[in-house]
């Protein structure tokens, strides 16, 4: 049993080590031994994933591991916490904006979806995203493409979407504070850490 316990989490010869290998990420506690294998598989699938559990469970951390052992692991990895966008910013923020789209805008800016372009975008809190912008955000998960704020022209992005949240999606998508058609998309694949 300890020889297949040290296996679960010596991946080394598979997956490559780095600096967040699994033991950092993980650790030894039992409940957390399925976890490994789940993990694993869910950095070959390279869906959008849906991170659940409480404050501080360590959700950005498994977000990391992800990007860090997936295929685009050689592109930027884009963490940003949708709560703390400032509702007058969230816009361009998201979307980037072309020089003079608002005032105090003098120059053009990409957005947190052009940053991860090539990527994994972490996008934690989720469910703290305005109900304006969930239009918005689900488009350029269906199109793969994104709209600058105060620009016409289109540019296709291509990212792997991770997101996290503490809270049910599902109770707001019945209270009306998130859409259901966006849950579907973000929650291709589902890991709860506890």
């Amino acid at each position: 049993l300890l020889d297949e316990q040290t296996r679960l989490f010596d991946f080394g010869g598979h997956i490559g080590v780095s600096y967040y290998g699994w033991k950092h990420y993980l650790g030894y506690p039992a409940g957390m031994r399925w976890r490994v294998c789940d993990v694993q598989a869910i950095i070959r699938e390279g869906e959008t994933l849906a991170i659940v559990g409480e404050s501080g469970c360590g959700k950005d951390l498994v977000a990391r591991m992800v990007h860090e052992h997936s295929p685009v692991a050689s592109g930027p990895f884009v963490p940003f916490n949708v709560s703390c966008i400032p509702e007058s910013l969230a816009e361009s923020t998201l979307f980037g904006s072309a020089r003079g789209s608002y005032t105090g805008s003098e120059r053009e800016t990409k957005g947190l979806f052009e940053e991860a372009n090539g990527g994994s975008l972490f996008l934690d809190e989720i469910g703290e995203l305005k109900p304006a912008l969930q239009p918005k955000f689900l488009r350029i998960l269906e199109e793969g493409v994104v709209t600058r704020l105060g620009s016409m022209r289109r540019r296709k992005v291509d990212f792997r979407l991770i997101c996290a949240t503490n809270r049910s999606l599902r109770e707001s998508v019945s209270s009306g504070l998130f859409r259901a058609d966006l849950l579907y998309r973000i929650d291709i694949l589902r890991l709860e850490v506890p």
